[in-house]
């Protein structure tokens, strides 16, 4: 126990009042045992007579009846304390002082210094993060709202605990604001680029053939804009229509390379009638200077040879006209050939861009997907197949229920 000079008088008060404070949380226990409260003994009295006590006896007598004071199981310890004291039981003194220190001192939680400070920087300090750093990334597309939260960043690291918040408030309130209105904006952007892109698929479907190919394509990504749009279903639908498109390139191909054999034949055939014409139109002009060379003929010698070349340019005309007409047979035979052949490609581009097994939105196999899966499951199957189907109710409500993401899972 140390003497009177190492114990300022105010300390016993302040020990005082951090037991008064810890007592003051708990229940207490016996009314009729804190009667003695600390009417009679102020903080005043307390101080004088932890002043007046300079040996250790007194100053353990002082602290007792001081603890005896106080309310609750804290003045029943103080009692204890001084029935312990008056009968000189050290020992037991000791014991109870440990109890103190065991059961009160320790559990009590004395707050840091500056501890709120400690909290408020942390806060500021992250909330400057939320601002310098990732609302700004967001607003990259805004410069003169990223500017702003960049700004209020710069605002709020310079902010000390006790400053006034009413600029910092008034700051962030106006970001907010503008940054709520620019989110309506780019929402409002994002319907309207979809309106647009839908009507642009729309016209173009009115503008092809009822039996194209590119109504399959068409009708695909239009069913997938009018869904909620999420990064799983667009990169399905992307590498579907990717995987399209290269057979579609390949059979365009062919298309292409039938239609260019056609048009050649085409120009053929335009090129040996137009030779036969000119031929035809020769073989005129010889008959008729053949007539004159009849007329003039003086002999049955002259006349066998003018008939002897009639018959030749005869027979090279007859020629000619076989040769054009097997050519035009075999042009027309081609041209049937190569049309044929593009029905055929365009048939199989029709069926390429209906080779999507799975919906765009849900995933879920379509008709298509169903079938194959059916087919392949009967054809594997050694015993017999049996097949269920799950009819959902009221799926509408579903979707009203758990939205379109949930209905989608279901």
């Amino acid at each position: 126990m140390a003497d009177s000079n190492d114990i300022p008088p105010s300390k016993p008060a302040g020990l005082g009042r951090i037991l008064s404070r810890r007592q003051s949380m708990a229940e207490p226990t016996a009314p009729a045992a804190s009667a003695p409260a600390s009417h009679g003994h102020g903080a005043a009295p307390l101080q004088r007579m932890f002043a007046q006590a300079h040996a250790p006896e007194a100053l353990l007598h002082a602290f007792a009846q001081g603890m005896s004071s106080l309310p609750g199981e804290l003045g029943d310890l103080g009692r204890l304390l001084q029935s312990a004291y008056e009968r000189q039981e050290w020992e037991r003194y000791g014991r109870l002082l440990r109890q103190l220190i065991d059961k009160y001192i320790r559990t009590i939680e004395l707050e840091p210094a500056h501890g709120g400070n400690g909290e408020a920087e942390r806060l500021r300090d992250m909330l400057r993060n939320t601002l310098g750093a990732v609302l700004s990334s967001l607003l990259q597309q805004a410069p003169e709202l990223e500017t702003q939260a960049r700004r209020m960043g710069e605002e709020l690291r310079g902010w000390r605990s006790g400053q006034s918040l009413e600029p910092v408030e008034q700051h962030l309130r106006e970001l907010c604001h503008q940054v709520g209105v620019r989110n309506d904006v780019l929402h409002e952007q994002h319907d309207l680029l979809l309106n647009l892109f839908d009507l642009l698929l729309q016209n173009i479907a009115e503008l092809i053939d009822g039996g194209s190919w590119l109504h399959g394509q068409i009708g695909n990504v239009r069913q997938m804009l009018a869904g909620p749009l999420d990064r799983t279903s667009l990169e399905r639908t992307r590498n579907d229509l990717r995987e399209v498109i290269y057979r579609q390139g390949v059979l365009k191909q062919g298309i292409d390379e039938s239609k260019a054999a056609m048009r050649d034949l085409m120009v053929d055939f335009v090129e040996q009638v137009d030779g036969m014409a000119s031929q035809t139109g020769e073989y005129h002009d010889r008959i008729a200077s053949y007539a004159v060379a009849v007329r003039q003929a003086r002999s049955l010698a002259d006349l066998g040879q003018l008939l002897q070349s009639v018959l030749q340019d005869t027979a090279r005309l007859q020629s000619q006209a076989l040769r054009a007409r097997d050519r035009l047979s075999s042009a027309r035979a081609e041209a049937l050939a190569a049309e044929q052949r593009v029905q055929q490609l365009e048939r199989e581009l029709e069926e390429a861009g209906s080779q999507l097994r799975t919906d765009p939105l849900t995933g879920a196999l379509n008709r298509r997907g169903l079938q194959e899966l059916l087919a392949d499951a009967m054809g594997a199957a050694r015993a017999p197949l049996g097949i269920a189907m799950l009819d959902l109710d009221h799926f509408s409500q579903t979707k009203a229920d758990y939205g379109h993401a949930g209905g989608d899972h279901a």
